[in-house]
């Protein structure tokens, strides 16, 4: 999974999600980083996945520029996820326009839930600009997936009722998952997990992040370039996957030295099996 940051500025604060915590400042990837990572991802065969890891990328002011590039020169999904309630005119035709996929974290349909999650009172706001957005999306290339979780809160919630808000579309997809939980978000989790000796974390051996300030992280949780792997400004996407940074990284999580990684130390996501 390779994932580029457009910016750290988000619109809302969810309680489970770290960006409350976090100390680097809020910024917008440069445009001449942009380019170089888009440049390098085709020339090295590197599939460019998801334009987010931190934040909501549809804030980026030259968003519409920048899919355009992605779209004409980029290599992978280059997929944008929102939590669609930025959504407008403009910003549907600049992802139906230049974008393959979309991922909208509705999270639930359960306005009381949503409340929670999303820790706002604008869901039937959010509802309306999702509709628009399947209704532009008719018929072009772009795919859009609603994503909704099932936690402590909803357990029971199911598919069928966002059916029932959003419709069954040939463009559509629903998708849900179970929240995790990590050093600095509220626990939503569905269930207690057991408590199992840390072990080895497969996001190492499979995650690549540029975070908007070019910190490349090997986790997706890494909200403030703590386990940096080095910065895109001085290495090129090959030296930071095969550098010593991460290399090291990848030695001492197999050896169980979390000593050396913080930021896997003090996870929760590595004490579950």
């Amino acid at each position: 999974m390779f994932c580029l940051e457009l910016t750290n500025h988000c619109n809302l604060r969810c309680p489970m999600c770290t960006l409350g915590t976090m100390e680097r400042p809020a910024g917008f990837i440069e445009p001449d980083v942009f380019r170089e990572v888009v440049d390098q991802s085709r020339r090295f065969g590197i599939e460019l996945d998801w334009f987010h890891i931190y934040g909501e990328p549809l804030l980026h002011p030259r968003i519409e520029e920048f899919m355009a590039y992605f779209r004409e020169h980029g290599l992978g999904l280059g997929g944008i996820s929102t939590n669609g309630l930025i959504l407008n005119r403009h910003r549907v035709h600049v992802l139906k326009t230049y974008c393959k996929e979309a991922l909208v974290a509705v999270d639930s349909v359960r306005e009381d839930v949503y409340r929670v999650l999303r820790a706002n009172d604008r869901f039937r706001e959010l509802c309306d600009k999702v509709k628009l957005l399947i209704e532009q999306a008719a018929g072009t290339e772009l795919r859009i997936t609603i994503q909704y979780l099932q936690t402590r809160l909803n357990p029971d919630e199911t598919q069928a009722e966002f059916e029932e808000v959003f419709g069954v579309h040939s463009h559509v997809t629903y998708f849900t998952k179970t929240t995790e939980q990590f050093a600095g978000g509220q626990d939503f989790t569905l269930r207690e997990l057991p408590r199992l000796p840390k072990r080895d974390c497969p996001k190492l051996h499979h995650f690549l992040g540029i975070l908007a300030n070019g910190e490349c992280v090997t986790c997706c949780y890494d909200v403030d370039g703590e386990q940096s792997a080095g910065n895109i400004r001085e290495s090129n996407l090959l030296e930071l996957w095969n550098g010593e940074r991460r290399r090291r990284q990848l030695r001492d999580s197999a050896a169980g030295n979390f000593s050396a990684l913080p930021l896997c130390d003090k996870c929760a996501g590595a004490t579950v099996g």
